[in-house]
Parts: C-alpha cells; sequence; structure tokens
C-alpha cells in the first residue's frame, strides 16, 4: 500500500503543477483488467493492470524534457513468484540541440538494429528471449541510464556514441550492493553509424559491454560488433546479425559461436477498404551454432534452439474495431505461444481490451501447456485501457 500511495501522490503533485507551465503536458494511462490464468494444473483468476503517467515538455525546438511512471500491481505473464508490485521510474531524460549535435542525458531507450521482438543488432539490451509478453504494445521496453550524442553528416545519416554507466553491483554473495552504480570497469560504451545506401538503410556499430546483463551475457565483459540492414521489396524488410567476443586474453570460442545470431524481419499492409487494412508481420531469430535437435527442457533455457519465429495478424475492421493474433514459435520442439486480442475503441480515449493466450507444447518443449514448470501456460485477459 506505501507503493501505491507514493504513485498516488506522485501524479497528484504532476497535476497540480500542469497550470504552471503553458510548455509542458501530462499524460496518463490506465490499463484495469480481471484475469483467468493456468498455471501446472490449477486456474487462478486476479483482478490486475497498470497505471503509468508521461509528463513532457512541448513547443521547444531545442531542449525537451520527459519524465515516465509506472505502476505495476502484478504481472501474470511472468512466474507466479513474481508476481509482487512495482513501482519504476520508466524514463527521465532530457534531449538538447545544440547546434549539429543532439546530448540525450537520462534513463531512456536506444535501439540499434530492426526488429520489434527478435532483433540482433539491439547489443545494448539485447532481444533475443523468446518469452515476450505480446499484450504488449511496445514488445521491448527496457530503459537504462545512459548519455547519448548523436552527429548528422547528411539527409539520412548520423553517428551515434553512446555511454552506459553499470545499474547495478552484485556483491560476492549475490546480493545488490547498497551503492548506487557499481564499478567503474562494469560500464558500457560504443557507437554506431547509420546511412543510406542504394535504397537500403545501412547500420553497423560497436559496444564494449563491461556488465552482465540477461542470463545469456556471460560473466566477464564483452565486445560486441553489429550490423543491421533495412529496405523494402514490396514488403519492408531488415536483416541483423551480432556476436559477444569475451574481452580476455584468451576468448572462448564456442562462447562466441553461440552469441552469433541473424534476426530478420518481413513487414507488409493490406489495404481491403476505404475503411479496413491487413497488416501482416513476420520475424525470426536464427543461432546457428544453438541446438538443432528436440530435447527435453528441465528448466528454463531460453536460448535453446536455433530458430524461432514470431508471425502476427492486425486486421483493422473500422477505425475503432481490431482483431491481432500473435505467436512465439519454437519450430524445433513444435511449441508455441500464442495470443488473440480485441480492441474496440467504444468512446474517444476509452478501449475495450480482451486478450487470449495459450502455449502449445509437451511438458519439457518452450511453451509447455502442462507440467511443473512454474510458468504461466494460459491466460485470458478483459478489461479497458484509457488514455487522457
Amino acid at each position: 500500500m506505501v507503493i501505491v500511495k507514493k504513485f498516488i501522490m506522485a501524479m497528484i503533485l504532476a497535476a497540480a503543477v500542469l497550470p504552471l507551465s503553458a510548455e509542458s503536458k501530462a499524460e496518463f494511462d490506465l490499463e484495469l483488467y480481471n484475469t483467468i490464468y493456468k498455471s501446472g494444473d490449477d486456474y487462478f483468476i486476479s483482478g490486475n493492470g497498470t497505471a503509468g503517467m508521461t509528463y513532457k515538455t512541448i513547443k521547444n525546438r531545442n531542449v525537451k524534457g520527459n519524465i515516465e511512471l509506472d505502476f505495476y500491481p502484478n504481472d501474470v505473464s511472468g512466474e507466479i513468484n513474481d508476481s509482487m508490485p512495482l513501482f519504476e521510474l520508466k524514463k527521465a531524460y532530457i534531449k538538447v540541440r545544440m547546434i549539429d549535435h543532439r546530448l540525450t542525458v537520462g534513463k531512456t531507450r536506444t535501439t540499434w538494429g530492426e526488429g520489434r521482438v527478435f532483433n540482433s543488432g539491439d547489443v545494448i539490451f539485447g532481444s533475443l528471449n523468446p518469452y515476450v509478453d505480446l499484450t504488449k504494445e511496445e514488445k521491448r521496453s527496457e530503459t537504462s541510464w545512459m548519455t547519448v550524442t548523436n552527429t548528422p553528416f547528411g539527409s539520412f545519416s548520423f553517428v551515434e556514441l553512446i555511454f552506459v554507466p553499470p545499474q547495478t553491483e552484485t556483491t560476492e554473495d549475490g546480493f545488490k550492493s547498497s551503492y548506487p552504480g557499481g564499478r567503474a570497469d562494469k560500464s558500457s560504451a560504443g557507437g554506431r553509424i547509420f546511412t543510406r545506401m542504394a535504397g537500403t538503410k545501412v547500420e553497423a556499430g560497436y559496444l564494449y559491454k563491461g556488465e552482465k546483463r540477461t542470463d545469456s551475457d556471460p560473466d566477464t565483459a564483452t565486445h560486441r560488433p553489429y550490423i543491421s540492414f533495412q529496405g523494402n521489396i514490396g514488403p519492408d524488410w531488415s536483416l541483423s546479425s551480432s556476436a559477444a567476443i569475451p574481452a580476455e586474453l584468451h576468448p572462448d570460442m564456442e562462447f562466441i559461436k553461440k552469441s552469433f545470431s541473424v534476426s530478420f524481419s518481413l513487414f507488409q499492409i493490406f489495404n481491403i477498404d476505404h475503411d479496413s487494412s491487413l497488416n501482416v508481420r513476420l520475424e525470426g531469430l536464427l543461432l546457428p551454432w544453438h541446438n538443432w535437435e528436440e530435447k527435453s527442457l528441465d528448466s528454463e533455457n531460453m536460448e535453446a534452439y536455433g530458430i524461432f519465429l514470431y508471425p502476427e495478424i492486425a486486421y483493422n475492421i473500422s477505425p475503432g474495431l481490431s482483431l491481432s493474433l500473435q505467436s512465439i514459435i519454437s519450430p524445433i520442439d513444435l511449441s508455441a505461444m500464442t495470443t488473440l486480442g480485441f480492441f474496440w475503441n467504444i468512446y474517444q480515449d476509452l478501449e475495450i481490451i480482451n486478450y487470449l493466450t495459450v502455449n502449445g507444447g509437451e511438458q519439457y518443449d518452450v511453451f509447455p501447456w502442462d507440467g511443473s514448470r512454474n510458468i504461466v501456460n494460459a491466460f485470458f485477459t478483459s478489461g479497458f485501457r484509457y488514455r487522457f
């Protein structure tokens, strides 16, 4: 309750100062649901949702400020033991334009590479984990404290440099240190170049990653080069690739091979009539040196196999009514997590949302329907999203 009270007080305080500035704007986002979910052989029911507030400056071309606060009462898409209240400062940053340079300082997100769900070029945060919450509008939304400089050198070209301080420091006994940040050698830094060649967007970059951020990261620092392409051949297409090289005298060649990945995407919009359209997307992740034969997973191995697919179909029936079908597919063990969504904008800023997510797989597959693994195997959630 203390966390909830703090969030409410923050919203009230922000709303109170709104009239003081004609160049600031506050936006609120409420998503409130009733959810039935299955874990193992048991069924559960809960009320859940999220509340968010974004406060940002407007009308100033040279300086932009943004604060985004999120409150998550619980999360039924993850593990049962992880379902707990969370109050988070999602974003807090300032962007400044100084002559030909743009500087961003604070907590935010910058995404390298291409891909909505799978993106091998995202060497900063990592977008390879197949366990994705398909009910989220933004599939990958992790943020971090960082400093970013962006310098254009043409109409569609720029150079970007980034510095990411360590986020947390873990002591030898596995607990987080009481000090903010971490040791200097745990920092990350790098850069990328973005340009257009023969109608194709090309970007390439490098990140020195001093900190373990995902389960697939090694405990040692790594060098992370990547390259990414995006173009149009009728449908929009993209292709990204990266690898991780341990920053040590004799790097582990087996780890380098296991870290090599390629992601791709295809996207096309089909206009059916004046009010309706069909959006079709296919993304894939290839891990050539991972397992290409089916095996039993006795624990959640997020990179167990060499291929994962993400197909999506969104049917916009009318401006206020739409259906979506999304799935993360593991072709090797023939399991999948599939989400069907229904959206109805009944009033301005108010939307009815329904999601049905079902795992289709055996007990030790990547996406099991049954089994003792402590994950949610299926859930149906229905409620409202209100933005004002």
